[in-house]
């Protein structure tokens, strides 16, 4: 039991670690189409949600974590209007 619980952890990291590296890859990428550093709630969920499904992550955590990490470092909350 507490080794899936570790398995979970590690998926979980990756998922996130893997998210950091697309959004600055993006961000890189695409300078002139990310404007104030936003990213929209929705689709990092929608992202987050497929990665998640196939790493067994439980993706409103690593959701919850990763927007805490990205405010921590300058990200803005964005509207989904």
């Amino acid at each position: 039991m507490e080794i899936d619980y570790l398995l979970k952890e590690d998926n979980e990291s990756k998922i996130m670690t893997k998210m950091r590296l697309h959004i600055l890859w993006n961000f890189l990428k695409y300078p002139q189409n990310v404007k104030y550093q936003q990213i929209s709630d929705k689709n990092l969920y929608n992202n987050l949600k497929s990665k998640c499904h196939k790493l067994c992550g439980n993706v409103d955590q690593v959701f919850s974590n990763l927007k805490n990490r990205l405010q921590k470092i300058g990200f803005e909350k964005r509207n989904d209007n």
